[in-house]
């Protein structure tokens, strides 16, 4: 529940700052895309990791 309302207030305030354009709604998605990239576990990012790592095949089902 907490987590939650950080992402609600946070989503607000990003949105608001677009509106007034204080930020630029391209640099966001950039920013946002680069950011996921990054928390992306790279085992996600390579696809031949999983055909080396047979615990990852179970996990995906396949």
């Amino acid at each position: 529940p907490h987590n939650l309302c950080v992402h609600d207030n946070l989503s607000v305030f990003i949105s608001i700052l677009i509106a007034r354009h204080a930020l630029s709604i391209n640099d966001y998605i950039i920013v946002s895309v680069q950011s996921i990239i990054a928390s992306t576990p790279k085992e996600r990012l390579d696809p031949s990791a999983s055909r080396s790592n047979p615990s990852l095949s179970r996990l995906r089902g396949s």
